[in-house]
């Protein structure tokens, strides 16, 4: 149908360096379908470093220069029109995704290739309308040569006339173009359908048709995203039960389902075994579920006052629950939820019909709350288990009860500390004592099987506030004397007697007497050393029982007292360091027998001193 231009070459060539659809530089290869006017033969036509100021030639010319070739009106007319349309295709600026930019091809293999780059504008739709009709022509040519062919070979074998073969070979040649015509043309209309789809993989669950899928993997990851979801929300293993299948067919990409879709839709068919209600969890392991709340309240509480019959009934009670048991309002399988009988049963209550339990209802929430948390767990949680069973098990509640307790405490006084640099530094000097305050304190109080395990403030009365100790404390840097002497904060037994008698109460003489200190006897005469450095504050007989007595003032306050001495070795103001002699053992004051009673005294009272001496 077409005819070369031999002289035309470098014409056609500026026609295509307009184009911008390549990179700079870059060789670039045209094939135009043509017939030359001695044989069929391609013009191809290699356009290098492209140069977008060559003009576009005039379509005249083009006429012209094809007519002055020796074409027909028609051949030059479809030339001219070909060259232009695809000269405003590549002039148009039609952008080359990045993957196809070194693709060297010729347009009338667009769409083969399947990246359908022929789609772009109307320019490059008109180059393959005008390509048509030329594959037609080369289509109906073989066919012709073909006819021909076999139209000899019959008319040899048949010893026919030349003009009888020639006949047939022309009808059949007419009919070969014209069947090649129509199913040209449907194919072309067929295809442009064809190719706007894409393979999909139509989902249907539980036989519903409910969208599309490019692979069956993709539905598999958002099947186990959607199970794992609803599994931490109810705290048990979850499998969606509903079956899957899948049918190959064809539509547009955009009816694709995506991920926040393909999640939705396997939401939505959990929710179908979903029913609302309240169930009861074991920390996070559901145990049933029921639709009454009330119902489920007043078995707990039941199952109290069957265990602890007197204790619930005391006036002080708050609150009664259970430790680690806790009421959760959502949605829940089916297969979860229980009956009152059930829910007895597992609770191991007796048996009640419905009329006896519900005229148990007014007494067990009169002035009663169960320990209860009304959140949410979420509308997609459900649970594969047998924990719907009743028959299974029974659940073993262990009982918190919450008392209010009224208790009259002791407010403990603070110390003050004034500083002073004439003073060693470290030693302080009691200026004031302190007096302890007292207040009435108002506890919840959390038991469980009688045994205190928490408690928190309601309320205080303050009846009486505390006095703060004043105390002067040095400053001033010790000298190398001082330092010898410096308290170190321990202390070591003053005596290398046995233990007769420990801090606490103990009879003595037919009552009980508090005794405020260690007794350690051994022979008369045997030494006693400063339990910690300080400063000596008493070393006398003052007439209270304790004999001659030694009194040690250390540097944080804290005061040692070594009593029943036979002699004394230190004077009061004088300095001592830890392990110093100080005394002899002996029995005077009121004593049976020889010994020294020793006491740490902290903030005005007495203390246990094995609670800070240090091991022997």
């Amino acid at each position: 149908m077409l005819k070369g231009f031999k002289n035309n070459i470098q014409m056609l060539e500026n026609a295509e360096k307009r184009t911008n659809v390549r990179k700079s530089n870059s060789n670039v290869s045209r094939e135009t379908l043509c017939e030359t006017s001695g044989a069929n033969k391609a013009a191809i036509i290699d356009v290098a470093n492209t140069d977008k100021s060559v003009k576009s030639p005039d379509a005249r010319k083009l006429y012209k220069s094809f007519r002055n070739n020796g074409l027909s009106v028609i051949e030059s007319t479809y030339n001219t029109i070909y060259l232009k349309c695809c000269d405003n295709y590549y002039s148009s600026g039609v952008g080359v995704k990045k993957q196809f930019e070194n693709v060297h091809m010729h347009p009338v293999s667009w769409f083969g290739n399947g990246t359908n780059l022929w789609k772009h504008n109307k320019w490059s739709v008109a180059l393959k309308l005008l390509e048509l009709p030329v594959a037609i022509c080369r289509a109906s040519h073989k066919i012709k040569v073909g006819t021909m062919r076999l139209g000899t070979s019959l008319a040899k074998g048949a010893e026919a006339s030349g003009s009888v073969r020639k006949s047939v070979s022309g009808l059949l040649a007419v009919v070969f173009v014209g069947l090649a015509a129509v199913l040209g043309t449907f194919w072309w209309s067929e295809s442009l359908d064809y190719r706007a789809n894409t393979p999909v993989l139509q989902l249907y669950i539980d036989g519903e048709h409910v969208g599309n899928v490019q692979t069956i993997q993709e539905v598999n990851k958002a099947k186990d995203a959607v199970e794992s979801s609803i599994s931490v929300g109810l705290g048990m293993p979850y499998v969606l039960d509903c079956s899957f299948e899948y049918k190959a067919a064809r539509a547009e990409r955009a009816q694709l389902l995506n991920e926040a879709k393909l999640n939705k839709v396997l939401h939505e068919v959990a929710h179908e075994s979903m029913m609302p209600g309240y169930c009861l969890y074991k920390g996070d392991l559901p145990v049933c579920a029921v639709e009454n709340k009330t119902l489920l309240e007043n078995c707990i509480y039941e199952s109290v006052l069957q265990k602890y019959p007197q204790l619930v009934k005391e006036e002080n009670v708050q609150n009664i629950g259970y430790k680690d048991f806790v009421v959760q309002q959502g949605a829940y399988p089916e297969d979860l939820f229980v009956d009152e009988s059930e829910l007895r049963h597992l609770l191991s209550l007796p048996d009640l019909d419905g009329a006896a339990s519900a005229e148990l209802s007014d007494d067990l929430t009169v002035n009663k709350t169960l320990m209860t948390q009304g959140h949410s767990v979420g509308t997609s949680s459900d649970v594969s288990n047998s924990s719907g069973n009743a028959d299974t098990f029974s659940v073993s509640l262990e009982a918190v009860i919450t008392k209010t307790v009224v208790a009259d405490e002791i407010l403990p006084f603070s110390t003050e500390y004034i500083y002073d640099d004439v003073l060693p530094e470290g030693l302080t000097v009691p200026i004031s004592s302190g007096k302890n305050g007292r207040r009435k304190a108002t506890y919840s109080v959390d038991y469980t099987d009688g045994k205190e395990v928490s408690r928190r403030l309601l309320s205080q009365e303050v009846i009486s506030e505390p006095v703060d100790a004043v105390k002067k404390l040095g400053t001033r840097p010790l000298t190398e004397e001082e330092k010898q002497y410096k308290s170190t904060g321990t202390y070591i037994y003053p005596s290398a007697g046995s233990l007769s008698s420990t801090y606490g109460w103990r009879v003595l003489g037919g009552s009980n007497e508090f005794h405020k200190g260690l007794d350690m006897m051994s022979d008369k005469g045997l030494d006693l050393v400063a339990s910690d450095g300080g400063t000596v504050i008493q070393a006398k007989d003052i007439g209270n029982g304790y004999g001659l007595c030694v009194l040690i003032q250390h540097d944080d306050g804290t005061i040692t007292r070594y009593a029943h001495c036979q002699e004394l070795y230190v004077a009061e103001t004088q300095k001592v360091k830890q392990g110093q002699l100080i005394a002899k053992m002996g029995s005077t004051g009121f004593t049976l027998g020889v010994h020294v009673h020793f006491e740490i005294i902290k903030d005005g009272a007495t203390v246990n001193p094995l609670n800070y001496l240090e091991p022997r």
